[in-house]
């Protein structure tokens, strides 16, 4: 076979995937496709008395403002806990050097807010999932609680309530709604997705490697 022919033939293979990127392109952003992955990964909430709230980092500007998604975790938290809930809340969020400790201004905002120190714990050393269930139980396991109602993304939450009840928890999903859950939009369609697929993505490499689900 000739380099000449060689050179046609992957410019088929070439034009052929291509035109298969194209239509499947087409499948992601015009039909209700990455909708229905989307909702693969929601977790229904199960509201339930527990031994403490906790609510999981997000991310925090340097100047110590919080996010939309850590704003609304650190809101859905409080919010249980006033109604009763639980006894305590944790806030977590790693405290980057030269920056806001997203933990602590969680707990600060709680207090401005009525909610007593002394049922306020920070934790804010972890910089992952894994840490994060690593740490908190180490701060929970002393005071003997076992039950939890966990508050994070829904999309994040089956990674994280695994985390979790490997460290013996009981957890209860408190999911908050972070970024666009459906739409008809192309645009936000497609930032649907790149959610979907970096969740979906991480699931599986906590699965394929041990560190996610019970062991």
């Amino acid at each position: 076979m000739t380099i000449d022919r060689i050179a046609d033939r992957a410019l088929v293979l070439c034009a052929r995937a291509l035109g298969a990127l194209g239509i499947l392109a087409l499948l992601l952003l015009l039909t209700p496709l990455p909708n229905w992955l989307s909702s693969l990964l929601e977790t229904a909430p199960r509201i339930a008395p527990a031994d403490a709230v906790v609510v999981l980092g997000s991310n925090v500007d340097a100047d110590g403002t919080l996010n939309g998604g850590s704003l609304r975790r650190a809101v859905h938290g409080m919010v249980l806990f006033r109604r009763g809930f639980a006894p305590r809340i944790v806030f977590t969020g790693f405290h980057a050097p030269g920056r806001a400790s997203e933990a602590a201004v969680r707990a600060e905002l709680a207090q401005t807010l009525g909610i007593p120190a002394s049922a306020l714990i920070v934790e804010e050393r972890a910089r992952t999932t894994r840490e994060e269930a690593e740490l908190v139980a180490a701060r929970l396991s002393p005071l003997g609680a076992k039950r939890i109602l966990l508050v994070t993304s829904s999309r994040h939450m089956g990674r994280a309530q695994a985390q979790f009840e490997r460290r013996g928890f009981v957890v209860l999903p408190a999911p908050v709604q972070e970024g666009t859950t459906t739409s008809d939009v192309p645009e936000d369609r497609l930032e649907l997705l790149r959610r979907t697929v970096a969740e979906g993505g991480a699931l599986v490499y906590y699965r394929a490697t041990g560190r996610g689900g019970a062991q």
